[in-house]
């Protein structure tokens, strides 16, 4: 449980953030962002305790966008911990408002579920916004990456080399805003002369808003990659559900 330290101060960030909002706003920058929660606990026969927390905020100007996102899932059956994840990103958008624009991210991940001990990736892209309307907002980026990934079980699996990323986010609204779309897919091909490797990552959410500020969340978190350690799945699947707050 000790990195459920990060928890607490993510959520003192979101209060100071919301503490700070006039005088953020006079710097011309422009503050949002969400933070949800997932909670389950049991007690009896078993014993088990599941957490996920998730903050998104977004800081913007009239030219720049800087989206950084932290996420932390732990679970535990009785007194074997099965789950302690840590999954970070940030992007840096420079010019946003147009159909191209720079872009820069870099992620961090570390994981028991998937045995992976440390794995980051950072690099420069260009982002192609496909569609901006006031339900609709897609983009496409097209990046280079140098890529690092560190198993924590059969560590000769370990690589690291710079790869092409093609990544998309998007989030849809529906049913006059009764429902929320979002999605963040990315996908790294890794072609060889004797084989093919691939990861794909794909983070979605539907969001029911129960008031400007509280939403419903259903949280969907799909990942598939050909190198892992031999005890480890190719493919994970995950859905939470919780109470999300806007700001």
């Amino acid at each position: 449980m000790k990195k459920c330290v990060p928890l607490l101060i993510f959520l003192a960030l979101v209060c100071q953030i919301n503490a700070q909002t006039d005088t953020v706003e006079y710097k011309k920058w422009l503050v949002s962002g969400t933070f949800g929660l997932d909670v389950a606990l049991q007690t009896g026969n078993l014993q088990s305790t599941s957490i996920g927390s998730d903050l998104s905020p977004v800081f913007k100007t009239k030219q720049l966008q800087i989206s950084p996102q932290f996420q932390y899932a732990y679970s535990r059956v009785n007194k074997n911990v099965l789950q302690d994840d840590i999954f970070s990103k940030l992007s840096i958008d420079l010019f946003y408002r147009k159909k191209f624009y720079p872009n820069f991210s870099t992620r961090y991940e570390a994981t028991t579920l998937r045995a992976i001990k440390t794995r980051y990736s950072l690099g420069p892209g260009i982002a192609w916004r496909v569609a901006k309307t006031k339900k609709i907002d897609l983009v496409f980026l097209n990046s280079v990456f140098y890529h690092k990934t560190i198993f924590s079980l059969n560590r000769e699996r370990s690589f690291d080399r710079f790869f092409y990323v093609l990544s998309t986010q998007g989030s849809y609204k529906a049913f006059e805003d009764k429902l929320i779309l979002t999605h963040d897919i990315q996908y790294v091909p890794w072609f060889r002369k004797d084989r093919f490797d691939q990861i794909l990552r794909c983070m979605a959410t539907a969001a029911l808003p129960l008031s400007e500020q509280f939403s419903v969340n259903i949280n969907v978190d799909y990942s598939f990659e050909t190198i892992v350690p031999p005890t480890r799945n190719k493919a994970n699947l995950s859905t939470a559900f919780g109470i999300a707050y806007s700001f």
